[in-house]
């Protein structure tokens, strides 16, 4: 594939560490929510409806948004470097990351759940259980290994290693005739909600994992590819970023009147009118963000924006087992519950930043760390 200079998008450099720096936020809202449906491995005894809202929010288009750049990325990185390089970065920076979490964090994040749910194994016996059985979930809420929040890297390995191939074919025919007439049809005021609609059917047609179902969020990843390939995908999103905003927040609001007013169970009630909108939204929301986010965020580049994509993909890998040992200690405490938020909140972000600080500092000075 011809190999040329790219100019770089700050703005999905912005969005992705944005995203993934305020994860702490969302699993610390998950926490002060009362619903065993939510995955999370230390819980409040009482709820906060602002965690509940802020949750239902963010859960929308957190990871979405994640799958679309990460599509985005791929094919900027097709257009400089061959798929076998891109394979061997992948490998160091994805794949080795998840496991050695999986292997090193991911056990002790198991024990102190064990702790909280009343397991009287000691922490020998928990760790042997972890190594030498399989969680009957990937996150690890059942006895046994699992990748639990690193969920998220082994998707996007697999799914780079499934892609590339096509991908490669793909990017070869831009310049077709047919492709071009796809395009000018897409780029039509609102045409790209078109792409939109099978998405929420594939929940239903592959009923696995939930909402974290590898089928829907593949699909997403393709989508971002296609969105790069040609400019005049996101000047579609520029122009139309208002209008998707729009409906966005519309459906949002039908989400939240369906799940708080009328009981809506996300889970259990997807096959329904109701269930389409929720998946829908989702896609809805990221094509807002991904609209305001290149129509207003600057083009160059900035100290704060390197410090978060220096530390963001850390924050990421080590941030649940420290959260989750504040919570636990924090939720010893009888305190006000709010209270007890702010504390998991700050302490969360202050350990888990610093440790990435302190990390970034001694990985030069200590050789093979990296």
């Amino acid at each position: 594939m011809e190999k040329y200079k790219i100019k770089r998008r700050y703005d999905l450099d912005w969005i992705r560490a944005i995203v993934v720096i305020s994860i702490i936020f969302y699993h610390v809202c998950d926490m002060f929510i009362l619903n065993n449906n939510i995955i999370i491995f230390a819980r409040a005894n009482t709820e906060l409806i602002f965690c509940k809202y802020m949750q239902m929010f963010l859960a929308r288009w957190h990871m979405v948004i994640l799958f679309l750049i990460s599509g985005m990325a791929l094919f900027y990185s097709l257009k400089q470097r061959s798929a076998g390089s891109i394979i061997k970065t992948r490998v160091s920076k994805i794949l080795i990351p998840m496991v050695l979490g999986c292997v090193f964090l991911n056990p002790i994040t198991s024990y102190l759940y064990g702790l909280s749910i009343g397991r009287k194994q000691s922490f020998i016996e928990q760790i042997k259980l972890y190594f030498t059985s399989v969680s009957r979930n990937m996150e690890a809420m059942t006895t046994g290994f699992g990748p639990m929040h690193l969920w998220f890297l082994l998707y996007l390995f697999v799914f780079t290693l499934l892609c590339l191939p096509f991908f490669k074919e793909w990017a070869c025919k831009i310049h077709s005739k047919h492709y071009d007439k796809i395009i000018e049809f897409l780029t039509k005021p609102m045409m790209i909600l078109l792409i939109c609609m099978p998405y929420p059917f594939l929940f239903w047609i592959f009923p696995f994992l939930g909402e974290r179902n590898p089928i829907g969020y593949l699909y997403v990843f393709i989508m971002g590819y296609f969105f790069a390939m040609d400019d005049r995908i996101q000047k579609t999103l520029d122009r139309d970023k208002y209008k998707y905003t729009f409906l966005s927040v519309v459906l949002l609001i039908l989400f939240y009147y369906w799940e708080v007013g009328c009981y809506f169970d996300t889970i259990n009630e997807m096959y329904s009118v109701r269930g389409y909108v929720a998946k829908l939204v989702k896609l809805l929301t990221s094509f807002s963000i991904l609209g305001i986010g290149h129509s207003f965020i600057p083009a160059i580049k900035s100290r704060i924006l390197s410090f978060l994509n220096k530390i963001s993909f850390q924050v990421y890998i080590v941030h649940m087992p420290i959260m989750t040992f504040i919570a636990y200690e924090i939720f010893k405490i009888e305190i006000n519950p709010h209270l007890q938020f702010v504390l998991i909140l700050s302490m969360s972000y202050l350990v888990t930043i610093l440790v990435c600080v302190i990390y970034n500092k001694g990985k030069d000075k200590v050789k093979g760390i990296r």
